[in-house]
């Protein structure tokens, strides 16, 4: 379907709902085969009302400032070095990098290619290896002599 066909097609949800049901041209069933499994999963009320949005995390539907706050505290795990490295006696800045490579989150050549960045990769500082954050920071011939001499 043509980006011009698919302007066409009604905006508002309720052209897709007749008699209760789903109602989806067979154009929108071509273009995105799994929409009826999706769209089976709503339900379609009998009495008219207005939408609302509604938090499943809470018991009344509502998202407070408290439940979002509980919802993230419950949901990730804790890790164990994060009170080495969130120490008054470390720039935050540094904090920030220590956290970001013991999470595999720096902006190294392979994470970027993750993303859809594709570009050609080599250690700045070996020349040698594809650049990677262990390979970086562990692996390279720079790394060893620069944790060598520190040592």
């Amino acid at each position: 379907m043509a980006p011009q066909q698919l302007a066409t097609l009604p905006k508002k949800l309720s052209n897709y709902v007749q008699n209760y049901t789903w109602n989806f041209p067979d154009e929108l069933n071509v273009m995105f085969p799994n929409l009826r499994q999706l769209a089976l999963k709503v339900i379609i009320p009998k009495q008219c009302s207005r939408d609302k949005l509604i938090w499943e995390h809470s018991n009344n539907g509502e998202l407070t400032l408290q439940d979002a706050y509980n919802f993230k505290k419950t949901h990730f795990h804790k890790v164990h070095w994060a009170k080495l490295i969130w120490s008054p006696n470390f720039p935050p800045s540094k904090s920030l990098m220590v956290w970001r490579f013991m999470l595999n989150k720096l902006p190294m050549d392979d994470n970027l290619m993750n993303r859809g960045c594709n570009l050609p990769s080599i250690c700045s500082l070996c020349n040698n290896m594809f650049e990677t954050s262990h390979h970086l920071f562990l692996d390279c011939s720079f790394a060893l002599k620069f944790w060598s001499w520190l040592a």
